[in-house]
């Protein structure tokens, strides 16, 4: 295989599955970009169901709500917060709870309510449609080529020359520069101002990171960094980068689907890898079936996010019950990732 492709096996009896790292990863980054201001985009209920991160800025309409206030924004469609960040520490929100500005926030939403939510956050969406990737990595050329079906005036950096002339003979569409990515006269040349998201996925993770921020000071809208060191993983909320794409956490994610159980049908961890958002059946007899949401006894830390029905998905209170069947939408701290099966 090419440099820079990657497998991981995950099994279960009866069952086996690759997750190549790098296509999860153009994936992902495919999802930020259809997301303007998120630091991270999951989804699950096939897609009907997206889970965002965002941070609350001053003048947010979000800033200062209580949690709970969530059912009365969004009264007629499922919108949760099921996740929030402040300094170092990340939890499942209870509904006394308060945002405050500076709190990244995990929302799970459907797709029908994006638009509102971004209103709120106080996003707008970013009309520039030129992309600039960093590295001519098979990630950096895979997203390239996806980018190509849409929209986009893609360019693409690659220091080392050859790689620089395999990449623009495998793109038709992408505009591919030899250049180093941290050289400030070249993003210049290259107009980063009129680049509405910038890139950096190079072997480099350090380079990806200082690359970035370059870029963003020199009027890019969005910087992603490629970064699969756990220790810079946890710089996001700090250093001013959008969005740190580790491969490690989705390839995670993905893997343990299938260690977990049949029942078990998708899951994945949040920034930092401190909370993890799992999509499972309903099955009869389980404890999750067994009554009311308040009565079955979830601890402090899990939560049900959504609940899919034939079509419809809804946010549940205590009153309301899982029935065998349904496609649940479960947040839970990563300690008590042992307790869930407990449930399952």
């Amino acid at each position: 295989h090419e440099e820079g492709f990657r497998i991981a096996m995950a099994y279960r009896p009866g069952h086996h599955t690759c997750v190549n790292p790098d296509a999860v990863t153009i994936d992902h980054i495919a999802r930020l970009l259809q997301v303007p201001g998120s630091l991270d985009v999951m989804d699950f209920l096939d897609g009907q169901l997206l889970v965002a991160a965002f941070r609350i800025e001053e003048g947010s309409d979000f800033a200062g709500l209580q949690v709970t206030d969530m059912q009365l924004l969004f009264a007629t469609t499922p919108t949760l917060v099921v996740a929030m960040n402040r300094g170092d520490s990340w939890k499942v929100p209870k509904a006394s709870d308060h945002i405050q500005a500076g709190d990244i926030i995990y929302f799970a939403m459907v797709q029908a309510e994006l638009d509102d939510v971004l209103s709120l956050v106080g996003v707008s969406r970013d009309q520039r449609k030129r992309i600039l990737i960093a590295g001519a990595t098979s990630i950096g050329v895979g997203l390239a080529r996806r980018l190509e079906e849409r929209p986009f005036r893609v360019v693409l950096v690659e220091e080392d020359e050859d790689r620089a002339s395999h990449a623009a003979d495998q793109l038709s569409e992408t505009l591919v520069i030899h250049g180093r990515v941290t050289d400030q006269s070249l993003l210049i040349e290259e107009g980063i101002e009129r680049v509405g998201t910038y890139v950096a996925v190079t072997p480099d993770h350090e380079a990806n990171l200082v690359s970035g921020l370059v870029a963003k000071r020199l009027g890019a809208g969005r910087a992603f960094a490629l970064v699969d060191n756990p220790a810079l993983v946890s710089l996001v909320s700090e250093i001013g980068i959008d969005a740190i794409v580790s491969p490690r956490l989705l390839t995670i994610g993905l893997s343990l689907e299938y260690i977990r159980g049949a029942s078990v049908r998708s899951g994945r961890a949040l920034i930092e890898d401190e909370i993890e958002v799992i999509e499972v059946n309903a099955v009869g007899g389980s404890r999750l079936t067994a009554g009311p949401l308040g009565e079955v006894g979830f601890p402090d830390g899990m939560l049900v996010a959504a609940v899919q029905r034939a079509d419809a998905i809804v946010v549940p209170d205590d009153s309301d019950c899982v029935q065998p069947g349904d496609r649940v939408v479960i947040v839970v701290a990563t300690p008590l990732l042992a307790r869930v099966t407990d449930f399952l």
